[in-house]
């Protein structure tokens, strides 16, 4: 059985000074034939997508909720040259145009960054359960050092969180799929005070297991259960000073998937030669059974993660043209793990 059990705390600030500001994009031409601009902060302040001097590819609100693009393995599927995968101790790993740093342990720094509104989520298995009620993502491709670090060789990925609104709204959705499971997504966003304005969301799914086990037929594995919420406040005291606080958090009980049989190769095949190859049948094979798997009955594969975030970006305007910016986060991240490795091989190993 391997068992990982992580506290991961990190504390960043970033000081920007006598930056000039780009001017606000003037609103699209009427017309039917008119493109409507898109703007992005890729170069850590406001612009319009046609000036950046790079290639981003950016998915609005809109367009997120079209694809159902809820996860990490959906965004990759929705960015063309965006790669994910999974290592076996459930440790997400990005590559952008085949660039990436494949590493199973949680906390190997990534070579393409994770950001939520410019801070920081140093490792990717921080940003599990953040994709939602996002204004848009934006994801940079190519090296981004100059502004994003050595960490981000490949590219970044910034997470644009939906802003809170000068009038009050609210809105949500409830989803229901196989297994049982439900998934719902609920906002409400308004203001608070003269100056002040907030914005409250909540993220959740729940279900039941979708792997059988092969000796216990009644038993399951994969159980999803998250719990995901984010609170944003946008403070102007006066018209040079904006402050903005984001305070995020999220629990991940889902059952992690356990190892299934496809093939058995020996690693020292001479010391098995009355066995052919891919001869237990006695095992089902996940190639025609994508649901089969076994893990041991008294320490059933488990899950219980959790991540606090919080950050404070700060605007002062020095003049029209020179702003003074100042982004404060601090991140804790705690996993306790435990997927089952072995109950397959001991099933092998037993019955040889």
């Amino acid at each position: 059985m391997l068992r990982t059990a992580l506290t991961i705390c990190t504390f960043s600030i970033s000081l920007a000074t006598l930056v000039p500001r780009a001017a606000p994009a003037a609103a699209a031409a009427e017309g039917a034939d008119s493109l409507q601009e898109i703007i992005v902060t890729a170069e850590k302040h406001e612009e319009s997508l046609s000036k950046v001097g790079m290639t981003v590819q950016v998915i609005g609100a809109q367009q997120l909720q079209e694809r159902n693009v809820a996860s990490l393995q959906d965004l990759a599927a929705a960015v063309p040259g965006l790669g994910y995968t999974q290592t076996d101790t459930a440790t997400p790993v990005y590559t952008l145009r085949g660039v990436g740093f494949y590493d199973s342990s949680l906390a190997a720094s990534p070579a393409v960054s994770i950001y939520l509104d410019q801070a920081p989520l140093p490792f990717p298995v921080e940003a599990t359960l953040t994709l939602f009620d996002l204004q848009r993502v934006e994801v940079l491709k190519g090296p981004q050092g100059t502004l994003f670090g050595n960490n981000a060789t490949g590219g970044a990925i910034n997470y644009i969180a939906a802003k809170p609104t000068a009038d009050f709204k609210a809105g949500g959705d409830v989803t229901y799929g196989r297994f049982n499971t439900v998934s719902t997504n609920g906002f409400i966003s308004g203001p608070l005070t003269s100056n002040l304005d907030g914005r409250f969301a909540i993220s959740t799914s729940n279900g039941e297991g979708w792997q059988r086990s092969d000796s216990r037929p009644n038993d399951k594995n994969g159980s999803p259960d998250t719990l995901a919420g984010r609170a944003l406040l946008d403070w102007r005291p006066t018209d040079r000073l904006h402050a903005e606080a984001n305070l995020n958090g999220w629990r991940y009980r889902t059952e992690p998937q356990q190892a299934q049989y496809v093939e058995f190769v020996p690693s020292f095949p001479d010391a098995v030669p009355l066995i052919p190859p891919g001869d237990f049948k006695f095992i089902p094979n996940a190639n025609q059974d994508s649901r089969s798997a076994d893990w041991t009955a008294t320490t059933k594969p488990r899950a219980d993660n959790k991540l606090y975030q919080a950050t404070i970006h700060a605007d002062y305007a020095v003049t029209d043209a020179i702003h003074l910016t100042s982004i404060s986060s601090y991140t804790n991240y705690d996993q306790h793990q435990a997927p089952v490795g072995t109950a397959i091989s001991m099933r092998i190993a037993a019955s040889c």
